[in-house]
């Protein structure tokens, strides 16, 4: 009979181990950008970590230009509101002004902290 010896058994751990880790970094990673596909709602694919403000982060462009672009986008032309991801967090921007409007107005009581 062929026993396994406990640093093979050691090695299986701790390689499973590294795989989790990666795989639980990579969920948090993609969240932002795997929610909108769940959320039905039209919306701009971003990178993993850094979402849609890549060229924010690295200043290549201002948050003006950047917030232009996405606006202008052609994923999104059209649609009332469209979602970004801000880093790793999954944002929602409004283009429609009555939107807008029935938001910070008539709604604004049911947002905490407004």
């Amino acid at each position: 009979m062929i026993f396994v010896g406990a640093d093979a058994v050691q090695s299986y751990v701790v390689l499973v181990l590294i795989c989790f880790v990666l795989y639980l970094l990579w969920f948090v990673a993609t969240n932002g950008t795997r929610y909108w596909k769940y959320a039905q709602l039209p919306y701009i694919v971003g990178l993993p970590v850094v979402g849609n403000f890549l060229e924010a982060i690295l200043m290549r462009k201002s948050m003006f230009d950047l917030m232009e672009a996405l606006y202008t986008d052609s994923h999104v032309k059209g649609s009332r509101l469209f979602g970004v991801c801000r880093l790793v967090t999954p944002t929602v921007i409004m283009r429609d002004p009555e939107l807008i409007k029935q938001m910070l107005i008539k709604d604004a009581s049911f947002f905490i902290n407004r």
